[in-house]
């Protein structure tokens, strides 16, 4: 698409992240869960756990939204591997 001199698109992207126990993976996603309270509008933001893994959907038109978004879970999961 271009509309009015930019470009608009759709930017997704899907994650799979493999934890080292169904524990751990459980913990970062209950830890990221409070953060998904107040999702902004112009975000689709979705997660699940499957055993040892951690799916995650992230859509949205704005790709600094994503970035931000992407940005703020590895920031989560970097101090959590400090503990």
């Amino acid at each position: 698409w271009f509309h009015r001199g930019t470009w608009c698109f759709n930017m997704k992207l899907s994650l799979k992240m493999l934890c080292s126990s169904d524990k751990e993976a459980k913990d970062i996603y209950l830890a990221l869960n409070p953060d998904n309270r107040d999702i902004p509008e112009d975000l689709i933001f979705e997660i699940k756990v499957e055993g040892e893994r951690i799916l995650m959907y992230l859509e949205s038109e704005n790709s600094k939204r994503i970035r931000s978004t992407i940005d703020e879970i590895l920031s989560l999961i970097s101090s959590m591997e400090k503990l």
